[in-house]
């Protein structure tokens, strides 16, 4: 005699998805990545470098997704333009007035990611620059 058990439920098919921050403006942009308040990464971004990778499988793409078992440990960023005191600051937890506009979201599949090739580049653009709050 045999049994057999089916399951009602499939498993997601998972994608592998990579997220980079690319500096296209003509300014140096100055990064610190925290998770859970603690700095976790800081680097410099020339005009057209990018930096902060990060990979994730999910079923979907949701921009840099936090989440310290997965190679994506911040919950927050802060960029600054010539390491000065304007810039943007996103975070997971909780709205920032110094975000990056709602379409502009770093957690979150955003109009601001560009797929080039395997990679979506979070693209910091001369007109974030220009319209960079005066950061705390």
């Amino acid at each position: 005699m045999a049994i057999f058990m089916m399951s009602c439920t499939s498993e997601p098919e998972l994608q592998r998805f990579q997220v980079s921050i690319f500096n296209g403006t003509s300014e140096l942009l100055f990064i610190e990545a925290y998770y859970q308040g603690v700095l976790k990464e800081e680097l410099n971004l020339e005009t057209n470098d990018s930096g902060l990778d990060c990979s994730y499988s999910n079923e979907f793409f949701t921009g840099y997704k936090s989440n310290i078992n997965i190679g994506c440990p911040i919950d927050s960023v802060v960029f600054k333009f010539n390491n000065n005191n304007i810039g943007y600051i996103s975070s997971v937890n909780s709205e920032s007035p110094y975000d990056f506009n709602e379409s502009g979201a770093l957690f979150g599949a955003s109009e601001k990611f560009q797929k080039i090739a395997d990679k979506y580049l979070f693209r910091v653009t001369q007109q974030d620059f220009e319209n960079a709050f005066v950061l705390p």
